[in-house]
């Protein structure tokens, strides 16, 4: 087996995740505000974590390590110390033959996706929950950046990433019955575990949009009942306090959505997070930005405007929140500067989400062609 690897010398994330760390902060705000607690995993904060520091890129970044390893090199490599170091030169290439590839880089990245597909279905039948599913689909495609598709299994590999994400995240099930909704010999993922692991380097916590979209869903759900309080009829006077100011922070249509209406919204923006999992989305971005990006997709596939929520976003990245050098109050100037940046971000987010629907759309006209 081959030395593991994401070497990284630069410690600094790409300088592009400036305004998605600074959005993350500010949906770390809302869910806090929302559950008491921070984005995932409790106190654990995204801005110092392994996620952050490690398995975030830039598209370019991406894409050299994804040409280094089709080529049969190492891929990305740790260094003792846990930072990344440059990308391993050829170590991995004898295995391959360092003259050509056996498959093109298109190739490998369309047999991962197949079976980055498969992970859906496979926890749809144990009834695990979401959270589970973007674990394993996380460390499936981080996998896939420290060793190359065709030197294991990638079932193997698949199967083995919803094991560890099912302990990780405290929905335990036994490899005994994975494999058997698999068709598969429970031994084959057990002894594949420390390949794994050490794959991912030993890096277990995984950050998920599912988790902030909750939050920012939430955060809706409380401006409008906050709103409607003052309302004319209600206890609260029209346009006293926290309902005045609710008012002014949710689009008309989206205060006057019903309950049904928000519930539909809902679906379709955990489905909108379901495609861009299956997408470069999670190596690119923080979920936070994916969320973001999810739930203005699911309140405009009901015809729902959230122009004055975004804007509040928007401010509170203006104004640095979460951060030692937040401001106490941003000008004009620059909220509008960074909801121009917000949208560019959600709209970059969008192209991928378009992208991973047309390959499940050419991957079911593969595995069922017209009679």
């Amino acid at each position: 087996m081959r030395a593991v690897g994401i070497k990284l010398c630069d410690t600094v994330p790409p300088k592009n995740l400036a305004l998605p760390n600074a959005v993350e902060a500010s949906v770390a705000a809302v869910v806090k505000g929302c559950d008491g607690q921070l984005l995932t995993k409790g106190s654990m904060i995204f801005a110092t974590s392994t996620h952050r520091q490690r398995w975030l890129f830039s598209p370019g970044r991406l894409q050299e390590i994804r040409d280094q390893l089709n080529k049969g090199g190492t891929g990305l490599e740790f260094n003792s110390n846990g930072s990344i170091s440059s990308l391993g030169s050829g170590a991995g290439a004898g295995k391959r033959g360092k003259a050509s590839a056996p498959v093109t880089l298109e190739e490998e990245q369309q047999l991962l996706h197949f079976y980055e597909s498969k992970v859906a279905t496979i926890c749809v039948q144990l009834r695990l929950p979401k959270k589970v599913q973007a674990t394993a689909l996380t460390y499936f495609k981080r996998y896939h950046l420290t060793h190359s598709c065709l030197e294991a299994d990638p079932f193997r590999t698949l199967l083995t990433c919803i094991y560890m994400a099912a302990k990780i995240e405290e929905a335990y099930l036994s490899a005994e019955e994975l494999c058997r909704v698999a068709q598969r010999d429970a031994s084959v993922v057990l002894r594949a575990e420390i390949t794994l692991l050490q794959g991912l380097h030993f890096d277990l916590v995984v950050h998920s949009p599912y988790r902030a979209l909750a939050g920012l869903l939430q955060d809706i759900k409380d401006l409008t009942a906050e709103a409607r309080a003052s309302a004319p009829g209600a206890d609260a006077p029209e346009g006293s306090g926290a309902g005045a100011a609710a008012h002014s922070l949710l689009d008309p249509d989206l205060l006057a959505a019903s309950p049904e209406t928000m519930a539909q919204c809902r679906a379709k923006a955990t489905a909108a997070v379901d495609t861009l999992m299956l997408t470069d989305a999670p190596l690119l971005y923080p979920p936070g930005s994916i969320a973001l990006a999810a739930l203005r997709s699911g309140l405009r596939a009901r015809g729902l405007s959230c122009t004055r929520y975004l804007h509040r976003l928007a401010a509170q990245v203006a104004e640095g929140v979460g951060s030692d050098d937040a401001a106490d109050v941003a000008t004009e100037s620059a909220v509008a500067a960074a909801a121009a940046q917000l949208t560019q971000m959600m709209e970059e987010v969008d192209r991928l989400g378009v992208q991973g629907m047309r390959k499940l759309e050419q991957q079911v006209c593969v595995l069922v062609p017209n009679p």
